[in-house]
């Protein structure tokens, strides 16, 4: 629920950003990636600080021992990977908000 909520007021806010003007260069893509850039450099210490213990275990028991589901290396390329797809998603997402309604693209987010 507080997932749908956040997604809906990035909506709302970008919408402005894209109706406000907010510099030359500021087109959907390049707000989605100011915005994502600014939530990685706040959030990523919280992260840390709050989930190491928790994030270095679960590490140690996806990638090592004889309950091991994968390697290291490839831990790390699903991670990869399935963070540019996630990235690719929502910047689509941000083309498409620059058609519609904010609200209507948060209604469509959650079917």
């Amino acid at each position: 629920m507080a997932s749908n909520i956040s997604f809906a007021l990035r909506a709302v806010v970008s919408k402005q950003g894209m109706v406000n003007y907010i510099g030359e260069n500021m087109t959907s893509v390049n707000l989605f990636a100011v915005v994502t850039t600014a939530a990685f450099f706040l959030c990523i210490p919280a992260a840390f600080i709050s989930e190491k213990t928790i994030l270095l275990d679960l590490w140690q028991k996806a990638t090592v021992g004889k309950d091991a589901v994968t390697t290291s290396p490839e831990l790390m390329k699903t991670l990869v990977f399935s963070g540019l797809f996630h990235y690719l998603n929502n910047e689509v997402m941000y083309l498409a908000l620059s058609n519609v309604h904010p609200v209507t693209l948060a209604v469509g987010n959650t079917m």
